[in-house]
C-alpha cells in the first residue's frame, strides 16, 4: 500500500511492534473469561507496577473487534506513514509520549481504579502527522497528493476518527460530547504531537514528499536510540505482563465470584434481624471496600431508618440499624464488593440482601 522505495529503506519496525502488542495482549479477550477484562483495565499498586501498560495495549471489551481493528487501522495506516518520516528512533519517541501522557492522564482520571482500554491514546497522534503532512504538501506544484490513494484514504479516515466517532456517540449512543473520557483521550494524544511536529516540521515537509514521490528517505540511526529502547523496554513489560494475569486469569476457578453467607440467613424472617446483619466472606476482603448500589426499605411506620457498614474483621461486615423491623416490612439492598487477587488488582461481586 505503501511506495516501496521508502518502505524498503525504512521498514517501520516500532509500529509493527506495537501492532503485535496490541494483538497480544487483546486476543485473550477472545477467549479466557472477563475477569481477564477486569484484570487488564485496572492501574495496579506499586507490588506489580508492570501490568500499567495492559490497559494501552488491551482493548474494550464492548466493540472488542472492532476497537481493536480501529486502532490498528490508525497505527498500520498513519503509524507507518509517520515512523517512515520521521525514522524510528524519533518515531519511538513520539509513542512513547503518547503513551506516558495519556497513560498519567487515564490514571488521575480514574484515581487509580482502572477500567480503561485501547491503544488509541498512543495512536491518534500519529493522526496529527498526517493532517501536517496533507496542509504542507498540498501547495507542492510538482506534487498533486490528491492524486495518491493512500492520501485519500488518510483524509477519510481522519476525518472519521476526529469528527464522525464523536458524531456518532452523539446522534447514536445518545452521548454528550466528551462524555466517553475516550474522546478526551484522544484530543491528548492529538495535541502531544504537535512540539514534536513543531520542531521537526522541516524534516517531516522534505521527507514526507519523498515518501509520496516514491524516493528514498535517508535517516541518521546512530544517535537519540534512547527513546527506542525505553519503549521496546515498555513493550517487553507488557509482553511479560500479559503472560501473567493469562496464568492468574486461568488459574483462578471457573466460577470466580466471591462466596458469602448472611446471618441470619435469607430464609429467615424480617423480625429475626436483631438490628443488625453479618456477611460472613469465604475469603479475605478489602476492607471498607463497600460500595452501596441499591437501597430499597419498606417501612410501616414514616420514619426513616438509618443505617450504617461496620468491619469486624476482613472476613466480616456488618450492617447495623437504629431498631428493630416490624414483619410486615421489608429490604432490599446491593452492595459492591472487592478483593485482591495479586498486586493491588481486584475482583468485585455484586451482594443482594433481602429480607
Amino acid at each position: 500500500m505503501f511506495p516501496i522505495n521508502p518502505l524498503k529503506n525504512n521498514f517501520p519496525i516500532i509500529s509493527v511492534l506495537i501492532i503485535v502488542s496490541c494483538l497480544l495482549s487483546t486476543i485473550p479477550q477472545f477467549f479466557i473469561p472477563e475477569t481477564y477484562s477486569l484484570i487488564t483495565g485496572q492501574f495496579p499498586s506499586l507490588k506489580a507496577i508492570y501490568l500499567i501498560t495492559l490497559p494501552a495495549f488491551t482493548h474494550s471489551p464492548d466493540f472488542l473487534l472492532v476497537h481493536l481493528i480501529g486502532n490498528l487501522v490508525v497505527i498500520a495506516i498513519f503509524g507507518v506513514m509517520a515512523e517512515i518520516i520521521i525514522g524510528s528512533n524519533k518515531f519511538a519517541l513520539v509513542s512513547l509520549s503518547t503513551f506516558s501522557v495519556t497513560t498519567f492522564i487515564n490514571y488521575l482520571h480514574s484515581f487509580g481504579i482502572g477500567y480503561t482500554h485501547g491503544a488509541s491514546g498512543i495512536a491518534f497522534g500519529y493522526i496529527t502527522v498526517f493532517i501536517f503532512v496533507v496542509i504542507v504538501q498540498r501547495k507542492r506544484s510538482e506534487l498533486n497528493i490528491f492524486k495518491n490513494p493512500i492520501v485519500i484514504i488518510g483524509i477519510i479516515l481522519s476525518l472519521f476518527f476526529i469528527a464522525g466517532i464523536p458524531i456518532l456517540e452523539v446522534v447514536v449512543f445518545k452521548l454528550r460530547f466528551f462524555q466517553n473520557f475516550g474522546q478526551i483521550i484522544h484530543l491528548i494524544s492529538y495535541c502531544t504531537v504537535i512540539p514534536f511536529i513543531y520542531f521537526w516540521r522541516s524534516e517531516i515537509t522534505e521527507n514526507s514528499f519523498l515518501l509520496l514521490a516514491n524516493k528514498s528517505i535517508k535517516h541518521s540511526y546512530n544517535s537519540n536510540t534512547w527513546a527506542k529502547y525505553i519503549l521496546l523496554f515498555i513493550l517487553s513489560v507488557n509482553t511479560f505482563a500479559t503472560v501473567v494475569v493469562i496464568d492468574k486469569t486461568i488459574s483462578l476457578d471457573s466460577d470466580a465470584k466471591i462466596k458469602y453467607q448472611l446471618s441470619p440467613v435469607v430464609e429467615a424472617n424480617i423480625t429475626d434481624i436483631n438490628q443488625e446483619i453479618i456477611i460472613h466472606f469465604d475469603e479475605e476482603m478489602l476492607i471498607n471496600s463497600e460500595e452501596l448500589f441499591k437501597k430499597s426499605i419498606n417501612y410501616e411506620e414514616e420514619d426513616i431508618l438509618n443505617f450504617r457498614t461496620e468491619w469486624i474483621d476482613n472476613q466480616n461486615m456488618k450492617i447495623i440499624f437504629p431498631r428493630k423491623f416490624y414483619s410486615n416490612e421489608s429490604i432490599n439492598l446491593g452492595y459492591k464488593i472487592k478483593k485482591e487477587i495479586f498486586g493491588g488488582i481486584y475482583l468485585y461481586e455484586f451482594i443482594n440482601i433481602k429480607y
